[in-house]
């Protein structure tokens, strides 16, 4: 088949995945869309996590919530009622089969596993080529959801984190509300916590995350995620179901990537990620109702929607902060769930937040750290800065 307007999304992830389950719901303007993916199966590698507030979606794959979650520091502990609006999961493996089965019943979409793309240019004729270890596909239109290469990004701190699965033969967990946030001392490479999410009394995930300059991989994590297990665990027999690592860049920062009227980058470091919490999930989903809405109406898909400049600035200011001064976080993050009512809190983190939440959340942190990095920094350009 010839390039003439077909669509070609690089990455079959949440956004590939996401942007074709909407697009497979009705008549497309292209002749065909193909997806090329580079793994040859999908496991349930994820965990995607949100508060129900207005607007959220694909909340039929919920499959655990919760109406309260805590933020813990040494001797405080601080439980915030979210009943309102409940932190909820969705497992990626039930993502990736509603997509795929979505997808299925499309006659114009195809999805193609175990596609390694090795290159990517521009005929004569303006036509796209993607040359992968399988062949090459054709296509008018590009949109590139894969995540920019870790080497080749320069957040203002990563976001490292390695979690896992457990079910123990005992109760572990009392009163089944997650940690979303418990700090922990010590941590030379940046900004420590463990994350805990209860599935039942028996079973849930365990998970150690840093906020850092560097970027962590399993082995730097290793011995702290065994130190949570031991602990949660209390000696009793257990069984790691699975694992998950990851390293999100948290920060503004530009992309270099291609900036084209047929060739869109939508990966991690355009827009997916909050910068300040690395929560992408209902970003995600919000920028494919949107693309594909676009798509729809003839005019074609969309970048992601950038941030209000005033939530830009408060989020590089606050990486900014933890990364100059990362035994203030504890504080900082204690602070805004402690001081500011949780329904503020939820909708400004969940990218709701009104003019009156952020003043809220201002006034809420110690002012101290934040005029010293602006007055260390008044008129000096900061490469990465928002912008």
């Amino acid at each position: 088949m010839m390039p003439d307007n077909i669509l070609i999304i690089l990455g079959g992830g949440c956004a590939g995945l996401s942007l074709a389950m909407r697009l497979a719901s009705g008549v497309l303007p292209y002749k065909k869309v193909i997806i090329l993916e580079r793994r040859e199966t999908y496991h349930n590698d994820r965990t995607w996590c949100f508060w129900k507030v207005d607007g959220t979606h694909l909340t039929d794959l919920v499959r655990h919530h919760w109406p309260a979650f805590k933020i813990s520091s040494g001797n405080l502990g601080n439980t915030v009622d979210c009943s309102p609006t409940p932190y909820q999961m969705i497992k990626s493996l039930d993502f990736y089969d509603c997509a795929i089965e979505t997808i299925r019943q499309s006659t114009d979409i195809e999805l193609h596993l175990g596609q390694d793309i090795k290159h990517i240019y521009q005929d004569p004729k303006g036509a796209w080529v993607i040359e992968t270890d399988r062949g090459s596909h054709f296509g008018s239109v590009v949109i590139d959801t894969r995540p920019e290469k870790l080497e080749d990004t320069k957040p203002v701190l990563w976001q490292s984190f390695f979690g896992q699965e457990v079910s123990c033969s005992a109760k572990i967990f009392d009163d089944c509300i997650p940690d979303l946030m418990r700090f922990l001392p010590g941590f030379d490479d940046g900004v420590a916590f463990s994350y805990i999410l209860p599935f039942s009394e028996t079973e849930g995930l365990l998970e150690t995350t840093v906020f850092g300059p560097q970027r962590l991989t399993i082995e730097d994590l290793k011995a702290r995620q065994n130190d949570l297990v031991r602990i949660i665990t209390k000696g009793n027999p257990f069984e790691v179901v699975r694992s998950e690592y990851g390293a999100l860049p948290m920060g503004h920062f530009k992309t270099n990537g291609l900036n084209l009227s047929t060739y869109f980058k939508v990966g991690n470091t355009s827009g997916s990620l909050r910068p300040s919490t690395g929560f992408a999930f209902q970003r995600i989903q919000k920028w494919a109702e949107a693309c594909s809405k676009s798509i729809r109406n003839g005019t074609g898909p969309l970048h992601y929607a950038p941030d209000p400049w005033h939530i830009r600035m408060m989020d590089y200011l606050f990486l900014r902060v933890i990364r100059e001064a990362p035994s203030l976080a504890s504080t900082l993050f204690y602070a805004i769930f402690k001081k500011v009512r949780p329904d503020r809190v939820i909708r400004f983190l969940s990218d709701l937040g009104t003019w009156r939440d952020c003043v809220a959340i201002i006034f809420a942190l110690p002012s101290m750290p934040f005029f010293r990095l602006l007055w260390k920094n008044l008129n000096v350009p900061h490469k990465g800065s928002p912008s």
